[in-house]
């Protein structure tokens, strides 16, 4: 009984868009009935409840991979931070850039300059941004060449140019894996061979699956949530 039941289910259960479970326990009620026609000693029909619990016993991710795709069963049941986990600071930087929700006007001529990209370097292990750049260009190699060497230098100018900052920012330093989307700007020449003079290397995620980054994707709407919703 259990064989026919597992043949039943992998038919019209565990396929995309399947049955119901109800559908399982009448075909597996009429198949029952068929082969007990033949049989001296009948097989005994399960009851609705055992055949539920039956085909809820699956593993989850591999029924909503059966029924409604991969891609839709690793969003569902992807762990928080997903991921390698570094062990120490440095170990893993993730990039990314994001059109801030913020609209510059020109101090002189009153006329709007636009919304401003920010592309941001985190550090993994420790949630610390290392570095960023601000412009209005779109997404491009040189603002990630111009992020990476503000993430690597030590930031004293930052801290002399804006007396105001009251803290250290002692973010800095090469560091040994950087995580990137697929973006054009990450694959350009120039990156490429930069990061292999610093010894960086470079790791593209894997397509849509950008919880691979996850620590960068969370900054970035809470910098944008609570910085520039704010201002």
């Amino acid at each position: 009984m259990e064989q026919e039941a597992q043949q039943i289910i992998e038919e019209i259960y565990l396929k995309r868009e399947g049955e119901s479970i109800q559908d399982v326990y009448d075909a597996l009620d009429r198949k029952i009935r068929t082969l007990n026609r033949n049989r001296n000693t009948p097989i005994p029909t399960p009851s609705r409840a055992t055949v539920y619990r039956y085909v809820q016993s699956y593993d989850k991710y591999v029924v909503m991979a059966a029924r409604k795709g991969k891609q839709a069963a690793d969003r569902h049941f992807r762990a928080t931070g997903m991921g390698a986990e570094p062990a120490y600071i440095l170990e893993r930087a993730e990039v990314d850039h994001t059109p801030l929700d913020l609209l510059i006007i020109d101090d002189v001529t009153g006329l709007p300059n636009g919304r401003p990209t920010v592309t941001f370097i985190i550090d993994r292990f420790s949630r610390m941004p290392l570095g960023f750049e601000i412009g209005f260009e779109l997404p491009s190699e040189l603002a990630v060449m111009r992020a990476l060497r503000h993430a690597i230098m030590p930031k004293t100018d930052v801290l002399q140019e804006y007396p105001e900052i009251e803290n250290v920012y002692p973010a800095y330093g090469i560091k040994v894996n950087l995580v990137c989307d697929n973006g054009l700007e990450f694959h350009a020449e120039q990156l490429r061979r930069m990061c292999a003079e610093l010894d960086i290397e470079l790791t593209f995620c894997p397509k849509k699956q950008p919880y691979y980054k996850g620590a960068i994707e969370r900054f970035l709407g809470t910098f944008n949530r609570q910085i520039a919703h704010k201002v």
